[in-house]
């Protein structure tokens, strides 16, 4: 099944990855309760192609929470 392929190489795919970056969204903790980290984009991605770069996806978040606030 096409599902189970990585997005970026031919590797089985062990996770799902979210497009934008789940960190991008506030937790229902910061805006009263109102969860906007639910029903999300994603997408097939083995560990190499999801967890490994999450570091890239928090530097990205303080990023642009640097630039406009939080």
């Amino acid at each position: 099944m096409h599902d189970d392929i990585c997005y970026r190489c031919s590797k089985t795919a062990e996770s799902k990855e979210h497009v934008p970056p789940r960190c991008l969204f506030p937790e229902s903790k910061d805006i009263f309760g109102q969860n906007h980290r639910v029903n999300l984009i994603t997408i097939p991605s083995c560990h190499n192609h999801n967890s490994l770069k999450s570091k890239d996806d928090e530097f990205l978040m303080v990023t642009i929470a640097g630039i406009i606030g939080n």
